[in-house]
C-alpha cells in the first residue's frame, strides 16, 4: 500500500513538472499577464507583409492610450508597447520595414522613458518575443556606452530567463486568474483597435507622474543611442518623422521643474525630427491615472493628426 502511494505521488509530481515546463517554454500566453498578448500583437504585426499603413506610431503606454488609429482617416497603426523605450521601438521598426513601407513615423515616449527603463527585463526579456541576437546586441551596447550599466542594471542577462522557474510566480498567478481564457479576447480587442489600449480608466487623476519633482532631464546614453538609430533607420527609408509628447495632467505639469522642461525641449530639438509638442498639460479630468490619458484620448489623437497633416 505504501509503495503504491509513493508511486502515485512521484508520478503526480513528475507529470505536474512536465506540464509546467511545457507550458512555460511553449505557451506563455496561457499564464502571462495582459501586456503579453498586447506585445505579441505588436511583434506579430511587425512580421506581416503588405499591411499598407501610411502612419506608424511607436511609443510607450502613454501613446498606446493616447492615439486612436480608428479616429483618423489615414491608414495607421499604433505599435506602442507598455513600458517600452526606443530600444524596443528600434527593433520593431526594423522588422516592420523588412516587409512594409510607411510614409510617416510618429515617436511618442514619455520623457522618463528616454532617461530610464522600467520594463526591459520584466517584459521585453521575460516575454522572449525578440530574437536572441537582439538581446545580445542590447547588452553589448550597454557595456560599450555605460560602464556602470546604469540603464539595464548589473548582474542580469537575457539568458537568465531561459530558466523556466523564473516564471513560477507568473504561472501560479496566471492559472489562478484563468488568464488562458482571456488571451484570444485581448488579441481580438487590440486587433480591432489597431493597437490602441487604454490604461487607467478613472474619471480623473490629480496624482503625480514619473517626471513630477524631477529637477533635470538627463537622457540615458543607451536609450539615446537607440532613439538616434531609430531616427536614422526611418530617414534611410525616406520616412517623415514626428515626435509627439503625450500631455501631463495639470498636477504633474505644475510639479515638474522648468529646468527639466527646458532641457527636454532642447533634447528633442537635437534629434532632427518634426517636433509636434513639448511638455504640455491637459486638465486632470482627461486622465485615467496619473500618467495616462483616458477621456482626453480623442483630443490627443486630433492634435497628433493635425501635426502630421501640416
Amino acid at each position: 500500500m505504501y509503495k503504491k502511494f509513493v508511486i502515485i505521488v512521484v508520478s503526480s509530481i513528475l507529470i505536474s513538472l512536465t506540464l509546467f515546463l511545457y507550458i512555460v517554454i511553449k505557451h506563455k500566453e496561457i499564464f502571462m499577464g495582459r501586456d503579453y498578448p498586447f506585445r505579441q500583437f505588436i511583434l506579430d504585426t511587425a512580421e506581416k507583409s503588405n499591411l499598407n499603413y501610411k502612419v506608424v506610431v511607436l511609443g510607450d503606454s502613454r501613446s498606446e492610450a493616447g492615439f486612436i488609429p480608428n479616429n483618423i482617416d489615414i491608414p495607421s497603426i499604433n505599435l506602442s508597447m507598455s513600458g517600452a523605450t526606443p530600444i524596443e521601438g528600434y527593433y520593431v521598426l526594423k522588422r516592420y520595414l523588412k516587409h512594409n513601407s510607411i510614409e510617416k513615423l510618429i515617436l511618442s515616449y514619455g520623457p522618463f522613458h528616454l532617461a530610464s527603463q522600467d520594463a526591459y527585463w520584466e517584459m521585453t526579456v521575460k516575454f522572449q518575443l525578440f530574437k536572441e541576437a537582439e538581446y545580445i546586441e542590447v547588452e553589448q551596447k550597454s557595456e560599450e556606452l555605460e560602464e556602470d550599466k546604469k540603464t539595464l542594471g548589473i548582474q542580469r542577462t537575457y539568458s537568465d530567463y531561459d530558466n523556466p522557474f523564473k516564471y513560477a510566480k507568473d504561472f501560479i498567478s496566471g492559472i489562478r486568474l484563468l488568464r488562458f481564457m482571456k488571451y484570444n479576447k485581448l488579441i481580438k480587442e487590440i486587433t480591432e483597435t489597431r493597437g490602441h489600449v487604454y490604461q487607467g480608466k478613472n474619471e480623473f487623476s490629480n496624482g503625480l507622474n514619473q517626471e513630477a519633482n524631477q529637477l533635470t532631464f538627463r537622457p540615458s546614453p543607451l536609450i539615446d543611442y537607440y532613439l538616434r538609430e531609430l531616427v536614422e533607420l526611418a530617414q534611410k527609408n525616406k520616412i517623415k518623422i514626428y515626435y509627439f509628447t503625450m500631455p501631463f495632467n495639470r498636477s504633474s505639469f505644475a510639479a515638474t521643474s522648468d529646468a527639466y522642461k527646458k532641457e527636454y525641449t532642447q533634447y528633442l530639438g537635437s534629434l532632427g525630427v518634426n517636433v509636434c509638442t513639448d511638455i504640455f498639460s491637459l486638465d486632470n479630468k482627461n486622465f485615467g491615472d496619473s500618467s495616462h490619458i483616458f477621456r482626453g484620448a480623442s483630443k490627443t489623437t486630433k492634435m497628433l493628426y493635425k501635426c502630421i497633416s501640416k
